[in-house]
């Protein structure tokens, strides 16, 4: 089941030390960000905690509870279920702002690794990208590897070709009626509330 992080005392009390935030819009969550967090589970770290964050402009975004809904659904599918969780946007919405940071500061002051999961395409040309003083898994979905020196300046683990699937695909193809996800429970869920029809 996915545990729901409301303060900061679920954080400290989870079993490991190695903590990834893998934080977006998750507009929506697809299989391919479950593949790169079973994979980041394998290699790096003992949980990893879903952010979602509801202020980018740019995009059409459905309601955070729909979303977060769709993430639960999905994530509960998955073989490491019981190490994936999820923030609790009234705790915090999103990872980048100060009131994060503080929290990641203090969580490593208690011993806790804290590492960050991005996406290549999402770091790109950053500028006072507040995150960068921590160590970062990052995603390419195949592209060529771009350099990310003066924009993180932490030790970078590179995560290569687990998925080419993205956000806007997915929603592409729900629009078009098209099925994406691997049970009728989350494909009626989307049907049945009309998210990303045309």
């Amino acid at each position: 089941m996915i545990k729901l992080i409301t303060k900061f005392e679920d954080l400290i009390s989870l079993p490991g030390a190695r903590l990834g935030f893998f934080a977006g819009s998750f507009n929506p969550i697809h299989c391919g960000h479950i593949k790169v967090a079973e994979f980041v589970l394998r290699q790096y770290v003992d949980h990893v905690i879903i952010g979602v964050h509801s202020h980018n402009a740019k995009k059409n975004l459905i309601p955070i509870q729909e979303r977060l809904e769709l993430i639960i659904r999905l994530c509960s599918l998955s073989f490491f279920n019981s190490r994936i969780c999820l923030i609790d946007p009234s705790f915090f919405n999103g990872i980048e702002n100060r009131r994060f940071v503080d929290l990641a500061r203090k969580l490593v002051n208690l011993g806790l690794e804290v590492f960050i999961l991005k996406g290549q395409d999402t770091l790109i040309s950053r500028t006072n990208y507040p995150l960068s003083e921590f160590p970062h898994l990052v995603h390419n979905r195949g592209g060529e590897e771009r350099s990310l020196d003066g924009i993180v300046n932490a030790p970078i683990m590179r995560i290569k070709n687990i998925s080419t699937m993205s956000s806007t695909k997915v929603r592409e193809r729900l629009s078009a009626g098209k099925r994406v996800y691997p049970c009728d429970d989350i494909e009626d869920y989307i049907k049945g509330k009309q998210l990303y029809a045309r």
